[in-house]
């Protein structure tokens, strides 16, 4: 049985928090200032301003019955560039008991988000974005809803290929809660830096990220171009080796994300797998195309 009394702003609206891209997960989740990619824009909107325009579907599957489903779409006008995104995620099938113990039914539960992300380059160095979302939370016939919003920053330096990007993300408005109590998200404080490395066709990522009710985590990853065709992503996260509760070697092994991705004629196609050890897998595929 579950009772929504037990629930918490941690637990609700997880659609908010994480990767929505393979490649994103490939890379440990250090996507805040990938330049030159819309991997990052939900980490850090002022991605955006540098991001080319393009149509992204994504699938994540997660533990259990729990995936993702997003569309995003980048585009542009003469004054700034923007994205449209929708995402659903879907937590499986339940069986429904009263006090006693018998079965009243089956119920569904699910996180729904829409996005729209604003940003614009001040220029060639300096750009600033804006994100706003509409998220639902519901667990069968009760629900919750928050206005979600995000501000960032991302200084870019052409010369050395250097990123650093700082946003401030879960500044909610919540219109309804599945108790009298509001479930706000905690305020999500992002730093992050990326590097292309002068000798190698890669590019290095680290992202610290500080929830107001948690310690410090961070994601860092590193993307290989091998060729036109070919990608190759590692990355981690030490938020998965709280989830292991232990330090030993097995649990930073556990910790490491990879993924592929494929490049043909235009049409781009990412695969990626992140292992929790002995909390499961997540794996995640995404379709993208560039548009000119």
């Amino acid at each position: 049985m579950i009772t929504t009394t037990a629930l918490n702003a941690q637990a609700l609206f997880q659609l908010n928090n994480h990767a929505k891209s393979a490649s994103g997960w490939g890379v440990g989740s250090a996507i805040s200032t990938l330049h030159n990619n819309f991997d990052g824009i939900f980490q850090n909107p002022a991605l955006m301003a540098k991001s080319p325009k393009f149509y992204h579907l994504n699938y994540t599957d997660f533990v259990l019955d729990i995936n993702t489903t997003s569309l995003n779409v980048g585009l542009e006008n003469r004054f700034f560039k923007y994205s449209l995104a929708v995402s659903y995620m879907n937590f499986g099938n339940f069986t429904e008991k009263d006090i006693k113990g018998n079965t009243l039914g089956n119920f569904n539960a699910n996180d729904k988000e829409f996005s729209l992300i604003v940003a614009k380059s001040m220029g060639d160095y300096l750009a600033f974005g804006f994100s706003g979302s509409y998220l639902n939370s519901k667990i069968n016939n009760s629900s919750a809803t928050t206005l979600s919003a995000a501000v960032g920053i991302q200084f870019y330096y052409p010369k050395e290929q250097l990123s650093v990007g700082l946003s401030l993300k879960n500044l909610d408005s919540q219109l309804d809660s599945y108790t009298d109590k509001t479930e706000e998200l905690p305020n999500l404080l992002i730093l992050g830096l990326s590097k292309k490395l002068k000798y190698l066709p890669a590019v290095i990522s680290l992202d610290l990220l500080k929830f107001s009710n948690y310690d410090l985590i961070f994601n860092t990853g590193i993307k290989f171009n091998t060729n036109q065709y070919l990608d190759i992503m590692v990355g981690t996260s030490s938020r998965k080796f709280d989830l292991q509760n232990r330090t030993d070697l097995a649990s930073l092994t556990a910790g490491i994300s990879g993924g592929i991705g494929l490049n043909l004629n235009g049409f781009h196609l990412d695969m990626s797998y992140s292992s929790l050890g002995d909390a499961g897998e997540i794996t995640s595929f995404s379709f993208y195309r560039i548009m000119e």
